[in-house]
């Protein structure tokens, strides 16, 4: 299984990743494993819990941080970052 794992779910560096720069009539850009670039993610699930909305993110550039404003993309407005979890099976 872990084979399995290892093949079909490479490290991020081990892949091409990219995305289209909205700023510049969608151009296609490589993402880079680079803090100091712009942050891109990818928000990937939705969730109501006890705790209110959890948005999972897949970050690919950049870093996020608490409080940070960022833009999404498909409605074009921003969203202030309240909070940080990470998540371990079912704990916060």
């Amino acid at each position: 299984m872990m084979d399995g794992v290892i093949d079909y779910l490479p490290k991020p560096n081990e892949v091409e990743n990219f995305a289209y720069n909205v700023e510049k009539d969608g151009e296609k850009t490589k993402m880079e494993l680079d803090i100091k670039k712009p942050f891109v993610g990818l928000a990937f699930k939705l969730e109501e819990t006890k705790f209110g909305q959890v948005t999972y993110i897949r970050v690919y550039q950049g870093k996020i941080k608490k409080g940070q404003n960022i833009i999404n993309t498909s409605t074009k407005k921003k969203t202030k970052v309240s909070r940080m979890v990470r998540m371990h099976s079912a704990e916060m």
